[in-house]
């Protein structure tokens, strides 16, 4: 497709070649790269310095974009497309330029249903904020850019100014005389002059893929079979397959035409295993099971706010969350276990202690079996009392209205409340220290039991 492009948008050409341009729409959806391949050499073209060139390429691109379909439209909307737009506009010829904004107007038009083509739209959006002017769609002026100005027609509505058609036919005619005066300047620099020796048209097959990088070289893909034109050169041979002729690497391919390429190798390799061999599965570590509460809340979320009207599969989080709840129960039952237990022992130690807590409140409510002991010791305090502390009462008749005290252990010496010493008990009430050893006595005992 890469010969038949440069044939279409030849310098030599006085008229365009409409039966070899639909003829390249035809063949460019014949391979999965073709419509990238193709746009890359259309702008290399529309990149020509020859202004014919252009113009004729820009009406290949049109036809393209008019007959190829979708899979060509993807390319033109491309970053790189609008790469090569941005460059032809700032340094192309004045009429390829107006002629490639008026395509882009139209196909902005065609494209402005589908959000997949919306580039060029955006792109011409862009050029107009700075300062880049497009015509209006189906606008003359439009129509008149669109035209091949060397091959416009005379109809008035068509016809351009009189004197850009001559400066452009001057510019024209230049540029042919420098091509008959320099016929084989393309094939010089990098690549070996193409000499006359020609090859018996012998067939080689391509092992590997080659991309062309210049106009005159062949793109081809591993597998395909290339027919030698020349083969002087001992590095670049010329060759010619269905998508045109041109130069190539000749390490790429081979003689051998029943070959495979090194892609289709790689891919018939096989790895065939031993049955000696013995293959141990490795398990993954399985994760610490314990008790998380964040996960069961999640489920239990999950689980109420699930449509059970739905006829769709539980969700994978679901799934796994069950699962990973599921391992929990064992560890949750031995947990409500240990509480249950701890509940029975505490509510021992509750009755135990409401017990001790009754009995010590019997025990201060009633006459306290202290007494005695209290007096007797309040009697011993009184006798190691010295005489002179003592209040002597003498004997008398008793006073009037008053009776002799019965009971024993008042008569004799008594010694008033406030000479007391602080700590020494009263009669009546219980010592403190042995209500308290009593009470930690019974704790300890209920503690046991």
């Amino acid at each position: 497709a890469v010969f038949h492009i440069r044939k279409a948008t030849s310098e030599m050409n006085t008229a365009e070649d409409w039966g070899l341009i639909l003829d390249i729409c035809d063949k460019i959806g014949q391979s999965r790269t073709g419509p990238k391949e193709c746009v890359r050499s259309i702008m290399r073209r529309v990149n020509h310095k020859d202004p014919h060139v252009a113009m004729q390429a820009l009406t290949l691109l049109g036809a393209c974009v008019s007959n190829c379909g979708k899979i060509f439209h993807l390319e033109v909307c491309s970053r790189e497309f609008a790469s090569e737009v941005s460059n032809v506009l700032n340094k192309g010829h004045p009429k390829v330029c107006e002629k490639l904004k008026a395509l882009m107007v139209e196909w902005a038009e065609d494209f402005r249903n589908d959000p997949q083509l919306s580039l060029i739209s955006a792109m011409i959006k862009n050029l107009r904020e700075q300062g880049v002017t497009f015509p209006a769609v189906g606008s003359q002026a439009a129509e008149q850019a669109k035209a091949s100005p060397a091959l416009v027609a005379k109809d008035p509505s068509t016809s351009t100014n009189k004197k850009e058609e001559e400066d452009l036919a001057k510019a024209i005619e230049l540029s042919l005389k420098e091509q008959r005066q320099q016929p084989q300047t393309s094939l010089s620099g990098l690549y070996p002059s193409i000499s006359s020796h020609k090859s018996d048209g012998r067939k080689v097959r391509a092992i590997y893929d080659f991309e062309a990088a210049e106009d005159n070289e062949l793109t081809f893909k591993s597998g395909e079979i290339i027919t030698i034109l020349d083969e002087s050169d001992p590095n670049w041979w010329k060759g010619e397959t269905y998508q045109g002729i041109g130069l190539f690497p000749s390490n790429f391919v081979t003689a051998d035409l029943t070959a495979e390429p090194e892609m289709m190798k790689t891919e018939k390799k096989t790895v065939q295993f031993s049955e000696e061999i013995q293959v141990e599965t490795i398990e993954p570590e399985q994760e610490p099971v314990y008790i998380d509460e964040e996960k069961m809340d999640q489920l239990l979320q999950m689980i109420q706010s699930a449509d059970p009207t739905d006829n769709q599969s539980d969700s994978v989080e679901l799934l796994q969350l069950e699962g990973a709840c599921n391992q929990m129960g064992p560890l949750i039952d031995q947990k409500l276990e240990d509480i249950d237990r701890k509940h029975s022992e505490l509510s021992e130690l509750n009755v135990k202690l409401m017990e001790a807590l009754s009995l010590y409140a019997k025990l201060m409510n009633e006459d306290p079996v202290y007494t005695m002991y209290a007096k007797l010791q309040s009697q011993q305090y009184y006798m190691q009392q010295p005489p002179s502390a003592a209040q002597q009462v003498y004997p008398g008749p008793p006073a009037t209205g008053s009776y002799p005290m019965s009971n024993p252990a008042v008569q004799g010496y008594s010694v008033p409340l406030e000479q007391l010493p602080t700590g020494a008990p009263i009669s009546g009430q219980p010592a403190p220290g042995i209500l308290l050893l009593f009470l930690k006595c019974l704790l300890l005992n209920s503690l046991r039991l």
